[in-house]
C-alpha cells in the first residue's frame, strides 16, 4: 500500500528561493521557487501560482491560537530547505530553515515536470472529457482517480473510442485505453453484455471499472490509494496501462488539467 505521507514512502527534500511572504492568512507562511521542479521563468510559473508553504517554528513556540506567534524571518531572496509533506505532488511544502550565506538562486539544476503540469494544454478531443470524468466518479471513483484515469485515456486516444493502432502485432490496439488481445476481446464481450456497441463511450469506461473489479484487481488495489490526480495518473500508467515509454509527465499533466476543469463545472 502506497500513502503519500511524510515517513511513509521517500522524502521529498527541496531548496528554494523565497519569492513572496505576504501571506494573506498572516500565519508566516512563504511562496518557494524549488530548485529542479519549478521553472526558472517568472512569466512561465508565475510567483501567484507557487503553492504557499508554512515555515516551521522553534519548539518553544506555542503555535495555537495565536501564542507565540512570530513571523518565518525568511526574507524574499532567501534561499530555504524543506521536505513535501504530500511526497512527489509536493503541494504541501514545509519550510524547514533559511540557507546563510551564498543565494543559490543560479544553482544549475536543470528544471522540472512542476511547470509542464501546470501549462499542458489538451489536445482536441473526440468525447467530453467532462462527461466521461463524471461518469467515472458516478461509479465511485474520487475526484483525483477519475481526473487520472482520464488523463490517461486523452494521451492514449485522445478520447477516440474508435482509435486503432496497428503496431505491435496481432488485433493492434484499439479504443480509449487501447486494448489488445484477450483484453480487447473481453471489451467486445462486455458492451454485448450491455446491449451496446464496442465504440460506446460510456461502455469503454465502465470497462475499466469492470476489468478493475475482476482481471486487474492488482492495478486496482494500487489504484485505490492514489490521493492526487498525478498520483491516480501514474498509478493507473503503470499498473493498468502498462506502456513501455516515456509519457507519464505529460498525462499526469492532462490528468491535472482535468481535474481543474472538470471539478469546477461537474
Amino acid at each position: 500500500m502506497r500513502n503519500t505521507f511524510l515517513g511513509v514512502n521517500d522524502v521529498v527534500w527541496f531548496i528554494g528561493v523565497v519569492e513572496d511572504t505576504n501571506d494573506p492568512l498572516q500565519q508566516g507562511r512563504v511562496r518557494v521557487r524549488i530548485h529542479g521542479l519549478h521553472s526558472k521563468d517568472p512569466l512561465e510559473l508565475k510567483t501567484s501560482d507557487l503553492p504557499w508553504a508554512p515555515v516551521l517554528m522553534p519548539t518553544n513556540m506555542g503555535g495555537f491560537q495565536g501564542s507565540g506567534y512570530s513571523p518565518s524571518g525568511a526574507l524574499a531572496g532567501a534561499t530555504v530547505m524543506g521536505v513535501a509533506m504530500d511526497g512527489v505532488s509536493c503541494q504541501y511544502p514545509i519550510i524547514l530553515g533559511v540557507l546563510m550565506g551564498n543565494n543559490m538562486a543560479d544553482i544549475n539544476i536543470p528544471p522540472g515536470p512542476f511547470n509542464n503540469l501546470e501549462k499542458k494544454d489538451l489536445p482536441k478531443l473526440k468525447q467530453d472529457a467532462c462527461e466521461g470524468y463524471n461518469y467515472i466518479k458516478s461509479l465511485g471513483y474520487s475526484d483525483a482517480q477519475a481526473a487520472g484515469i482520464m488523463g490517461n485515456l486523452i494521451a492514449e486516444s485522445g478520447l477516440n473510442t474508435n482509435a486503432y493502432n496497428p503496431a505491435g502485432g496481432g488485433q493492434g490496439a484499439y479504443g480509449l485505453a487501447q486494448w489488445r488481445g484477450a483484453r480487447q476481446t473481453a471489451l467486445r464481450q462486455f458492451a454485448a453484455s450491455r446491449g451496446t456497441d464496442q465504440s460506446d463511450y460510456a461502455t469503454q469506461l465502465a470497462f475499466i471499472d469492470q476489468e478493475f473489479k475482476t482481471t486487474e484487481k492488482k492495478a486496482a488495489d494500487a489504484f485505490s490509494t492514489a490521493r492526487t490526480p498525478e498520483e491516480a495518473a501514474s498509478v493507473f500508467f503503470t499498473k493498468y496501462e502498462r506502456a513501455a515509454d516515456s509519457s507519464g509527465p505529460k498525462r499526469a499533466a492532462y490528468a491535472r488539467e482535468i481535474a481543474n476543469k472538470c471539478s469546477i463545472t461537474s
